[in-house]
């Protein structure tokens, strides 16, 4: 367990660095897990319902009243902004969603190379599928 949040943390820090990646408009606000930890409101480890054996690791941040929903399993991670709607309704309706992939270092945990594979706006990633469960295969890459 203490391995999986470890590895969690890694892909956290690593994918708040790729923010120069993003476009210029759709930047995360913080750049590092050190900038980010302070905002961090919730973790947990969850599994879709359409891979159940195969869990994933789910942090919620809030920074200057956004809220922020990142993903990861190995090999890939999905970052969503929530909208100021749905952060009023307490829903989780995607502003913004950034999709990324890893490889993996020799002992099987996250290298140090994460790379967005997409991002897009939330509405145009609600035309590809309902939700996070489907956008974190997205960056699935193999």
């Amino acid at each position: 367990m203490a391995r999986r949040i470890l590895t969690g943390l890694v892909v956290a820090a690593s994918l708040l660095g790729l923010a120069a990646l993003a476009r210029a408009d759709e930047l995360p606000p913080f750049k590092t897990l050190a900038d980010a930890a302070p905002f961090a409101v919730e973790h947990g480890v969850f599994a879709c319902p359409g891979t159940p054996g195969e869990p994933m690791d789910r942090y919620v941040l809030l920074f200057a009243g956004r809220y922020y929903v990142l993903m990861a399993k190995p090999g890939r991670w999905v970052l969503v902004r929530i909208s100021e709607e749905g952060a009023r309704e307490r829903t989780t309706d995607p502003d913004y969603v950034w999709f990324g992939a890893t490889t993996e270092a020799d002992e099987g945990q996250p290298a140090a190379t994460f790379r967005v594979v997409r991002s897009m706006t939330g509405r145009e990633a609600m035309t590809y599928s309902s939700g996070p469960c489907t956008w974190l295969d997205i960056g699935h890459t193999t």
